[in-house]
Parts: structure tokens; sequence; C-alpha cells
């Protein structure tokens, strides 16, 4: 065994804290339709977007329901208030933490071998010298990121799935999100901070722009930590990478790293509505009209200039306007109803801290616009989300 000197002290109980309401850029999008000569302008407005929010000191305070997945977790997690995003940005680099890659070679494979034995050195290793809970968490989302890879095989039903136990998960270096969530719940427990799975309907693989229909079955799980009296939610699964086909393409992000409530709900959805950690949380209806924007279209600061659903009603041709923040690209492309790409039917015009993205649809049915965004610091696009249009 490994013999790791303990510095750091375990963090005291999560403490109470003042509780702000949230704020989150709006999403907007002018669809210009040309028939005849005319142009209509298409606008929607989601159910949160209506919303005043609601002031956290009149919300009552009540405990999780026992025995779910939502109060599983370090100390018996109560139900959420009013989550606190800002203050974030620097966990959320897109870099993986240093310390991740200084783990003795032997104590990880220890921690494999033996994951009851080993894994509080290597939780002790990862954040012994630090008090910032926000970051502990981050180098332990990050050391999940590192070490375990999703199974694709056990997702599928090729392979039995297992327990997706944090000990099996361990085991094998492998799980579904499942697998990913317990593990960061037990990390966190050792690291003295208050974690919790999620679980709920996430628009990942399988999702169908057109045809998403009502999400009632849990298919993916995720976290909420609390810090400072405040809760943050995280995906470590999809920070770790995606699937493309029926192969895992490792891809570390932190896109999902304590993402803003608001923007998580496009693209997560729980069980329990008071998870979504929105003064007033949406219904499903709600849910579905949003469009699927993936973390990464407001890690990149991203915003639309009126709003927009998950599918909507045009003519032959369209103008989106996008607002980037200075150092960030922005592209589009069309694809047709088989998911193949329709060339030289986009054009885009930057124009400051605006990206004005043309499109014509080549004949009646449905069709989606894809975007992209990168950085200056990047060297490829992502995908960041996807529209839906019924021309």
């Amino acid at each position: 065994r490994v013999s790791v000197m303990k510095v750091r002290k375990k963090a005291p109980p999560p403490r109470s804290g003042t509780r702000g309401p949230l704020g989150l850029r709006g999403v907007a999008l002018i669809l210009v339709v040309g028939f005849s000569g005319c142009t209509k302008t298409s606008t929607w407005l989601g159910g949160c977007a209506k919303r005043d929010p609601v002031s956290p000191s009149s919300r009552p305070q009540y405990a999780a329901p026992r025995g779910s997945d939502q109060s599983s977790g370090a100390r018996g997690a109560t139900a959420p208030g009013l989550a606190g995003a800002p203050g974030v940005t620097r966990y959320r680099a897109a870099v993986i933490d240093p310390r991740v890659h200084e783990i003795p070679p032997d104590l990880l494979a220890h921690v494999f071998a033996d994951p009851e034995g080993y894994i509080e050195a290597v939780v002790d290793t990862l954040v012994y010298d630090i008090d910032d809970e926000l970051l502990i968490v981050k180098r332990l989302h990050d050391w999940i990121a590192e070490h375990i890879v999703y199974d694709v095989e056990a997702y599928y039903g090729t392979i039995p799935r297992g327990s997706q136990g944090w000990i099996e998960t361990l085991k094998t270096r492998r799980s579904v999100c499942e697998g990913y969530a317990r593990l960061l719940v037990r990390m966190c427990d050792l690291a003295g901070v208050e974690c919790i799975k999620i679980s709920g309907y996430g628009r990942g693989i399988g999702f169908d722009l057109f045809e998403e229909g009502r999400p009632e079955r849990s298919n993916h799980a995720w976290n909420a930590v609390r810090v400072d009296g405040k809760w943050h939610l995280l995906d470590g699964t999809w920070d770790a990478g995606h699937v493309r086909g029926k192969q895992f393409v490792k891809r570390y992000s932190t896109d999902y790293l304590y993402l803003e409530p608001r923007a998580f709900l496009h693209t997560h959805l729980p069980d329990d509505s008071r998870w979504q950690l929105l003064p007033e949380p949406l219904d499903t209806e709600a849910f579905l009209d949003l469009p699927p924007l993936k973390g990464g279209f407001f890690s990149h600061g991203l915003s639309f200039e009126s709003s927009i659903a998950r599918r909507n009603a045009i003519g032959d041709w369209m103008v989106l306007g996008v607002q980037r923040p200075a150092g960030v690209d922005v592209t589009a492309k069309l694809f047709d109803p088989q998911g193949k790409e329709v060339p030289e039917r986009t054009f885009l015009q930057p124009d400051g801290d605006r990206v004005v993205v043309h499109a014509r649809f080549p004949s009646l049915g449905r069709w989606s616009l894809k975007l992209f965004a990168k950085s200056t610091a990047e060297t490829i696009y992502a995908d960041v989300g996807t529209l839906g249009f019924r021309a």
C-alpha cells in the first residue's frame, strides 16, 4: 500500500449561505422568411424567459426525498435552492489540472486493482494542499475524465452492463454515466465535499431533433455539488469525451463543469424538477421547446439576437444573428433529414462582435443547422448546438 501524509483536513460540513438569483444572457434568433417578397419575424419565448426571479428568501427549505438517487451522497443532500454559477469562470478553462498527472504510477496500479484499499490515497494526493472546494471538485472531475472511458458496448448492450458502481468502474476503468456519477460521489465524500448523483433525461446518444418524445424515462446521470451553501451542476461523463458512431472519442472539456443551471437545462432534464436549480422549474413542454444548445455554446460566450425553439417553421431562407465575444469564431453547416451535409447553402458575415448566418433551404422539408465555434487558442471547431427548421 502507498502511504500518503494527510496535510489537508477534511472540509467542514457545508455552510448555509445566501442564495442569489440567477442570470443568463438571453438566447435569441431573428428568422427572416422570404415568400414572394414578403417577410415575417418568428419569435419564441421559453417558459423561464417570461418569469421574474423569485426572491430566495421566499422559497421554502425542504429535504430531498429519502431513498432516491437525489438523496444519495455525502452527508445526505438537502434539496437545492438557487445555484451560484458566477465566479466559476477560472475553473472552466478546458485545461486539465496538472495534479492529475502527478499521481505515482504504482498508486494508480493499486487503485485500479483494489479500489476500496487505495481510493482514499488517490483523493488525498489530489487535494491535500488546497481548501478551495470548487478546485477540489475540478481535480476529481479531471482525474475521472482522464482515467475512465465511456463503455459504448455496455450502453448498446453488446456486453453485460454490470453493476456500474464506483468500485467496478475503477476496476474496469470504463462505465456508462452511472459509474462516472457514482465515482465522483465517492471521491467527493472522501474529500469532504457534499455531492449527489442526479438521474434524468439527457439529449445525448440517440437524440432526434425532430422526433424527440416525452422524456419520461431516465437515460442519464450527472452530479451536483454544494459549496458554501450553493449548488453547482456538472456532468463528468460528457466532459470526458463523446460517442461517434459506436466508438468513444476521448476529448476532455469543462463545458459541463459548473455550467449555469439555465444553460444546463438545454440538454439535461432531471427527474426531480427541484434539481433544475431554478427559482421556477420548467415543465416538460417548455423543456422540449428549448433548442439543444451544448455546453460549448455557453462556454464560448455565444448568444442569439432573438428567441428560437428546437423546431422552427420557416420559408426557403433565413438569417441568424449570433453574438460572440472577441476571439471566438463561429461557423454553420446545413444538413438534410438523413444527416448529410448540404454544401454551399450557408453564408457567414462577420460583423464585429456578431456573426450573421444566412442559410437557403434547397426544398420543402426538415433541415438541421449545426453551429460550430472555436476560440483563437483552439485548433478545431466544436459542435455547440443544432437548430431545426421546417421549410
